[in-house]
């Protein structure tokens, strides 16, 4: 009885607002960067897992991290990887340096422009 006596029910329009925004709207599919980081890690000459976390440093910041944050990104890949040598670890190492790279994105000397 309390939604019948409502001038304007929020719930009701709520729900055809998102009804007619899904058939109007046409999907975007997701899926992640076509970029190959292994290859571009492996171009530029890395074979341990601190070079290609220096790497992806240079290439992504204009203002270098602190050393905290350098070693935090090394351990994490040491410990995704395995192993400190790229030449082991070729074949699986492509999410791992795409983990790096999202946590060198998440940093706020990223965000500088």
């Amino acid at each position: 009885a309390r939604d019948r006596d409502e001038l304007f029910n929020t719930r009701i329009s709520n729900y055809r607002g998102w009804e007619q925004a899904m058939r109007r709207l046409i999907p975007t599919p997701r899926g992640g960067a076509r970029i190959d980081l292994t290859q571009m890690v492996l171009k530029a000459n890395a074979t341990t897992t601190t070079d290609a976390v220096d790497y992806l440093l240079g290439r992504f910041l204009r203002v270098p991290v602190g050393p905290d944050t350098r070693a935090a990104l090394i351990e994490f890949l040491d410990e995704e990887l395995s192993t400190t040598s790229l030449s082991r670890a070729v074949t699986y190492m492509e999410d791992p340096l795409r983990m790096v790279t999202h946590f060198i994105m998440s940093t706020p000397e990223y965000q500088i422009d």
